[in-house]
């Protein structure tokens, strides 16, 4: 089952989480492709990237994912909404 919501448009994928998620179900995972995040809502929410420190997401700052990179959303406050433009 997913986690999130995504609504497809041309150019691209808009994400929710909702706030009502567990931090279980945010596994670390790889993804197929290259990708740019970009939160729109995120407070407190983070990114913590493979023998990395977590860091916070902050809005309208975009995040670059290596396809292939192990990866994981760690819980904030409310949800999570992120932009994904892939390659």
């Amino acid at each position: 089952m997913k986690t999130y919501v995504d609504k497809q448009y041309e150019q691209f994928i808009i994400r929710e989480f909702s706030q009502d998620i567990s931090q279980d179900e945010l596994v670390w995972h790889r993804d197929k492709r290259n990708r740019v995040i970009l939160p729109v809502e995120c407070e407190g929410w983070m990114i913590q990237f493979d023998n990395n420190p977590p860091e916070e997401m902050l809005p309208n700052v975009s995040i670059f994912v290596e396809c292939e990179k192990y990866h994981r959303i760690i819980k904030g406050k409310g949800r999570l909404v992120i932009r994904i433009l892939e390659d």
